[in-house]
């Protein structure tokens, strides 16, 4: 595709190689055509960050979850991400919306392409009805030609809900995670129990770690009364990031929860079900941790990670770790203190980059001067 303005900026292959440097993946396509089919002014506008910008890191919350790299903000403070840890082995990164409120993480797409898309429909749909639509959807043309959309027609004919916008998203990317999700839960008395789980199930299968996949998954087969499945889905849940299951405040799919409430809910079922979990789950030291602490008690959730590391879940004690960083990175000498820790561990697992956001981090809640 030609350059839609001339006075766009190439993606240098200087600052190709400085992101594969310091992130281990190259820049999405879709992001490089974007950025080199739009002026700047037209990307700041939509608060899309320059690739100097995504590099940099300078202006990264010091409360974001270690792994996750902006590219793009709302005017609210949520901010657009590409999550490391979770790459896939080709190469691509689960891509999604960080909540500033709550420090949650949802994947919405393993595509960079698709998650413009995303994107695309979410401007479209909060300003198809304002007085200034005439305007917008001029810019969300240039917008749509500029990565490659054009060939979806959307603008003429903007979806009419939350189910339209999800069910284009799968036309493009089956995979999705977030939209499947949301078309399982939003059409379960519909489709039923098979087709909502198997969607559920391609939602995990996508990314692993999405929690709310696993939960869900949990919930659905505990109504059928298959228990042992039930069981092991909330156990999976279990197993994943506290961040990335901040389903609730998008869906509308359920309660609002304090982050923590959906490991209460497991250990609940795994005590109230009248089949009785594996032995294995009943004397693993997260069942007994959560059965007798207070899940937000971040000393005692530390201490729970010394003894995964005893057992050698060293998997687990990580994920300990960062769940405790979740649920206490709102106190700054909290954070500081986990994010110490987290720069010691992080190597071990061979997740240097991570380690280098914990340090540059760590720079800016001390006061230090960046290392030259």
């Amino acid at each position: 595709m030609g350059q839609l303005f001339l006075w766009t900026q190439k993606i240098g292959d200087d600052q190709q190689e400085e992101f594969l440097a310091r992130f281990g993946f190259d820049i999405p396509g879709a992001l490089v055509e974007l950025h080199e089919n739009l002026p700047e002014e037209f990307l700041q506008f939509f608060r899309i960050h320059s690739i100097r910008q995504v590099i940099a890191e300078d202006s990264r919350p010091a409360m974001l979850m270690p792994g996750l790299i902006p590219f793009a903000e709302e005017g609210d403070g949520d901010l657009y991400c590409m999550y490391l840890p979770w790459k896939s082995a080709d190469g691509n990164v689960p891509i999604g919306i960080w909540l500033n409120e709550t420090n949650h993480f949802l994947p919405i797409t393993n595509r960079m392409d698709v998650f413009l898309l995303w994107w695309l429909i979410k401007e479209t749909h909060d300003a198809v009805t304002g007085e200034d639509w005439t305007e917008v959807v001029k810019m969300l043309e240039l917008f749509q030609q500029s990565c490659g959309l054009d060939h979806i027609d959307l603008l003429s004919d903007p979806p009419r809900s939350a189910l339209e916008w999800h069910t284009i998203m799968l036309q493009m990317d089956p995979q999705a995670p977030f939209s499947l999700t949301y078309v399982a839960l939003s059409q379960f008395a519909l489709q039923g129990f098979d087709l909502s789980l198997e969607m559920l199930t391609d939602a995990e299968r996508s990314v692993p770690n999405f929690g709310a996949a696993s939960l869900w998954q949990a919930r659905i087969h505990a109504m059928r009364g298959h228990v042992q499945k039930a069981h092991q889905a909330y156990w999976r849940h279990l197993r994943t990031p506290i961040f990335a299951n901040g389903y609730h405040y998008w869906w509308h799919a359920g309660d609002l929860q304090v982050p923590e409430s959906s490991e209460i809910e497991a250990i609940r079922f795994f005590e109230e079900a009248e089949i009785r979990p594996p032995r294995g789950i009943l004397e693993h030291p997260k069942f007994r941790f959560l059965k007798e602490n207070d899940p937000t008690d971040h000393r005692k959730r530390l201490r729970l990670v010394k003894e995964l590391e005893r057992i050698g879940d060293f998997e687990g004690a990580l994920v300990e770790m960062e769940n405790t960083f979740f649920l206490k990175s709102w106190d700054a000498d909290i954070a500081q203190e986990l994010l110490e820790s987290l720069l010691c561990v992080y190597p071990e697992h061979n997740r240097i980059r991570e380690a280098e956001q914990c340090r540059r981090t760590l720079r800016r809640l001390r006061g230090e001067s960046p290392a030259v």
